[in-house]
């Protein structure tokens, strides 16, 4: 005698995540929120001396001395820094936590928190790798618009600000 299985009547429970959207170099962009701890104004960095261009220097955070980077200029796109004047009038530092490591992101503007299902989530093509690797985790498609999803520990500078 067999047993009968148990038949589902709805779809299983899907996995997902949610991501934040910001625009940086005139480009969107979106963020795991996962790796976010927070989103403070902008504030000028401190320049630090021999630094790649697109490392803006460093801001006190309660104590805390936290890299900013240019995230337009990290990604090969137009800058970020309201000095060169493509900020939009309220740029933000996001910050952001990779390998335990705190971070500053200096992007144009946030956007909404947007649920991915982790099935739609593919692979970048090789075409969007470079010398230094993709900053891409992944790509979506969402209302005919391609998503693509940075991989928080790419955006960080490596050691001796090698381009990690």
């Amino acid at each position: 005698m067999t047993e009968a299985l148990p038949i589902q009547t709805g779809s299983p429970a899907e996995s997902s995540s949610d991501y934040l959207g910001l625009s940086a170099g005139g480009e969107e962009f979106i963020l795991p929120l996962s790796a976010i701890r927070e989103i403070r104004s902008f504030s000028h960095a401190t320049p630090l001396p021999h630094r790649p261009g697109w490392v803006m220097g460093v801001v006190n955070l309660r104590g805390t001395i936290l890299p900013v980077i240019d995230l337009g200029r990290r990604l090969g796109l137009a800058s970020t820094d309201k000095g060169a004047g493509t900020l939009g009038a309220r740029p933000v530092i996001v910050v952001v936590e990779s390998a335990g490591r705190l971070l500053g992101v200096a992007v144009e503007r946030v956007r909404d928190i947007t649920r991915i299902a982790d099935r739609a989530l593919e692979p970048p093509p090789a075409c969007a790798t470079g010398p230094g690797g993709s900053f891409l985790r992944a790509l979506a498609v969402e209302a005919d618009t391609v998503l693509r999803v940075l991989d928080p520990a790419r955006l960080a500078p490596g050691p001796e600000g090698s381009a990690a």
